[in-house]
């Protein structure tokens, strides 16, 4: 996805084309801000143009759909001009060209709107043929599901989706269901049954929350998939991508992971395998796999197909895999990548390791415990980490240490010194949700010897499936950088998650929340910088403690940056390790965490906006953004207010952004216009307060009185005055013409009159000008009738203009909306106290 600056032409083109088309306001409370939420169909086939159509909140106008590959382009609808509307183009429908070089996987796409770039949602490039399903609710409307073809769908509310798919006796078909791959809510689930109604099979969450069916027909019939989501919820929000395929389907791939750089051997386990072999007793569920062998050359050129598994699995360096068999296209798998050296795991006895190496096993049967034998000496710390649950999230690991010696009798003792379980930190917590269970530990041997690792899966599960790597080396600290926008709730009780783009009104702030993944033991501070920002878009540097795992950048737009669309970087640097921040999303806006899902992802770019046209409602500016203060001291902060909009009560004034339970705070009453606080340096319990720079933010709550978009209430009026101006001028056309029939028609009257009386001599000067008559009083019926329906069209129009300019009232009504806003960051130095003076 290339870096943005679109003009300000471009970005005002369709306005006044799109003032009908609101949605409405997000649930939690926040200004306004564009959320694609829907584009559909959610997918295409490579070298192939079709059409889409997006939906979601403030997107009515919207021009233009950003893609995160180069090969898919996206063109605007037209709508020819009218003699009352100039031309235009469709704000929710486009036209998606994808490159027949794209290759098969998930991409995401971005709307382009007036209030900036919207947050990814995920779009995929197939390589069969693509359809989109019609009514299809009952057994009696079951739509034709061709074989090796996508369907595109969506789930309606207490439905159920019918297929039909003729099939032969023995023919073997893999049904897959995409759903939460492309972002949708949809828990889908899949059965399939034949013409008398026996179901064979049904499946959910084989993929993720996503099912999959492997079915060979027993004889030959015509049978019927049904699709529907777990709790039979729907709408256009719950999207799907049906297909019943006899390509290749690979369930995981053995080893792991391979050193990049080289071509490794791989067994790749799964169905429809092209000369694969079964006969190994391998199963998922009900079905035996096949396997084949296949050499993989490990690249680690960039891709820009995003990973659509959770954050800590898709942050395991690695690379995607698909099978190509019969000019048709499997799944694709991750294989990881390994720093070697690789050892095979041996099942069934205990197994002696060097260090560094990482071992490739499986949890061989349930209940399976393996054990690794290894040397290490004092004052050599390891770190020792187990891959599964990233690989597999039914897997579950946990490990012990134990230090091996040897008594008197020569009988080895075990003593255990170290065990691990979960050992991963959750920084998002429920708003930006990304937990692991796989565990991991910096291990310092308290004595030269001999070590044994016990290794198990606590979910008790076992199989060939069930692979980890096992990890040991010598500590090398190291970090991973995930980035989001941030939205601070004015309600401190609120359990919803906001799905949004980083979007600066001018004047105003945007939040930016980074959490860090320390790796090998890794507890060191990290300076975080931002990259590329736009003219008059301003973030001091941000230093992320060691004992912390998040931090909040605050972007601050002045009052004369320009508009501008783009994408945002940000820099972690520690000693000699630097490392990009890697963006990431959410899939949906929810209202209640505990009742409600969505999930966290990796995403291509973090979209970054500035709004010049639209102010924010109120500015928290401090007198001074850098101050130092001794330790022990307390720091007066003045800040002023200034609004754009009005006040309804009292408004909090509130630290952000330092490790206090209860921040310092003020309260303003709805008038004011400044105020200050006073913040204590003094080291306390909740304010482990130490010499050093440390940056925070004021943060402002309360309700204001706001109004939204503004500018289209104007331009609607101008464009209603417009009109109005038009329909006048066509009215009073219609009026004239109108007039001028029966002048005609008296005129013609006359003539036949007198021509009904005239001589033989004047009948033929006569007729020649009843004739001609005939022919005025023809034009001037016609050319009434014309305008007569120029004016019913102007009409038309111009109510069409006033209803619009309804809407846009309506929209920017006065209305109580809870807000809450940043001020710029304030950075503080905080000095040592002086030295005590030596007593006499």
């Amino acid at each position: 996805m290339p870096r943005l600056r679109l003009s300000q032409k471009a970005r005002g083109s369709g306005r006044l084309l799109a003032l009908a088309l609101w949605a409405p306001f997000p649930s939690h409370a926040q200004l306004p801000q564009p959320d694609l939420q829907t584009i559909f169909p959610q997918g295409a086939q490579a070298g192939q143009t079709t059409e889409v159509t997006i939906g979601g909140s403030d997107l009515g106008e919207t021009n233009e759909l950003l893609f995160s590959h180069p090969g898919i382009t996206c063109h605007q609808i037209p709508v020819e001009a009218s003699d009352f509307r100039p031309a235009r183009h469709q704000p929710l429908r486009y036209r998606i060209t994808i490159s027949s070089d794209v290759p098969t996987g998930i991409y995401e796409v971005i709307a382009s709107t007036r209030l900036g770039l919207t947050a990814p949602r995920a779009f995929a490039v197939g390589s069969m043929p693509e359809q989109v399903h019609s009514s299809n609710h009952t057994l009696r409307t079951a739509e034709e599901l061709p074989l090796n073809t996508v369907m595109n769908g969506h789930a309606d509310p207490t439905a159920v989706d019918h297929y039909k798919i003729a099939l032969r006796e023995g023919q073997r078909i893999i049904i897959r269901c995409q759903a939460q791959e492309i972002d949708s809510r949809m828990d889908g689930t899949l059965a399939i049954s034949d013409s008398s109604g026996h179901e064979y099979q049904r499946d959910r969450d084989t993929i993720g929350r996503d099912p999959v069916l492997d079915f060979t027909a027993p004889k030959d019939d015509t049978y019927t998939v049904r699709v529907h989501d777990f709790a039979f919820a729907g709408g256009a929000t719950y999207p799907y991508r049906l297909s019943a395929s006899d390509a290749p389907h690979i369930d995981f791939i053995d080893p792991p992971a391979g050193v990049p750089g080289t071509t490794g051997t791989f067994r790749i386990y799964g169905r429809n395998l092209p000369g694969g072999s079964s006969g190994e007793g391998i199963r998922l569920g009900p079905n035996e796999l096949e396997s084949i062998e296949v050499t993989i050359a490990l690249s680690e050129k960039p891709d820009r197909r995003i990973a659509t598994s959770r954050v800590h699995a898709a942050l395991v360096p690695g690379m995607p895999y698909r099978l190509q068999a019969n000019g048709k296209e499997s799944n694709a798998v991750r294989v990881g990548f390994a720093a070697g050296p690789i050892l095979p795991g041996e099942e069934g006895r205990e197994q002696v390791i060097s260090v560094p190496s990482e071992v490739h096993a499986c949890f061989e049967s349930k209940g399976d415990l393996d054990y690794y034998r290894f040397e290490a000496r004092q004052g050599k710390p390891l770190w020792i980490e187990c891959v599964a649950n990233r690989l597999r999230p039914d897997s579950d690991p946990v490990f012990w240490i134990d230090l091996v010696t040897t008594n008197e009798n020569g009988s080895e003792q075990f003593n255990e010194v170290a065990s691990n379980d979960d050992s991963w930190r959750v920084p998002g917590g429920k708003s930006f949700p990304f937990r692991n269970h796989d565990c991991a530990l910096r291990f310092d041997p308290a004595a030269d010897g001999t070590y044994r690792i016990r290794l198990h899966d606590q979910t008790g599960r076992g199989g060939r499936a069930s692979l980890y790597r096992l990890i040991i080396r010598p500590v090398t600290p190291d970090f991973d950088l995930v980035m989001t926008p941030w939205y601070g709730p004015s309600d401190k009780n609120a359990k919803g998650v906001a799905r949004q783009s980083a979007l600066i009104r001018k004047g105003g702030t945007t939040l930016v929340r980074v959490f860090a993944l320390r790796r090998n033991g890794f507890r060191e501070a990290i300076t975080l910088t931002t990259a590329g920002l736009p003219e008059g878009v301003t973030c001091p540097p941000v230093v992320l403690r060691s004992d912390k795992d998040t931090a909040t950048l605050v972007l601050h737009g002045s009052p004369e940056c320009p508009s501008w669309q783009g994408f945002l970087k940000i820099r972690g640097t520690s000693g000699g390790v630097e490392r990009m921040a890697r963006a990431g999303t959410i899939s949906w806006a929810i209202g209640n965490w505990d009742t409600e899902f969505t999930r966290a992802r990796l995403s291509e770019h973090l979209p970054l906006s500035v709004v010049a046209e639209e102010k924010e409602p109120i500015i928290i500016q401090p007198v001074q953004d850098r101050y130092e203060v001794e330790m022990g001291g307390n720091l007066e902060l003045p800040f002023k207010l200034e609004k754009s909009m009005g006040l309804k009560g009292d408004f909090v004034i509130a630290v952000s952004g330092l490790p206090h339970a209860k921040p310092p705070s003020t309260k303003l009453k709805q008038d004011a216009s400044e105020g200050k606080l006073t913040l204590s340096f003094t080291r306390s319990k909740e304010f482990n307060v130490s010499p050093g720079e440390w940056t925070f933010s004021l943060r402002g709550t309360g309700t204001i009185k706001y109004r939204h978009n503004l500018s289209a209430v104007e331009l609607a009026q101008q464009e209603e005055a417009r009109i109005g101006g038009i329909e006048k001028t066509i009215l009073e056309e219609s009026a004239r013409s109108r007039a001028a029939v029966e002048p005609a028609r008296e005129a013609l009257r006359d003539a036949e009159k007198n021509l009904a009386t005239a001589t033989d001599e004047d009948k033929v000067a006569l007729s020649k000008t009843v004739a001609e008559r005939k022919a005025l009083l023809q034009k001037a019926e016609q050319h009434s009738k014309e305008s007569n329906e120029r004016a019913t069209q102007a009409s038309a129009a111009k109510k069409s203009a006033s209803a619009r300019l309804a809407q846009a009232n309506e929209r920017a009504k006065e209305t109580d909306l809870k807000h809450a806003t940043h001020s710029k960051l304030i950075t503080v130095v905080v000095k040592p106290p002086p030295p005590e003076a030596p007593s006499k």
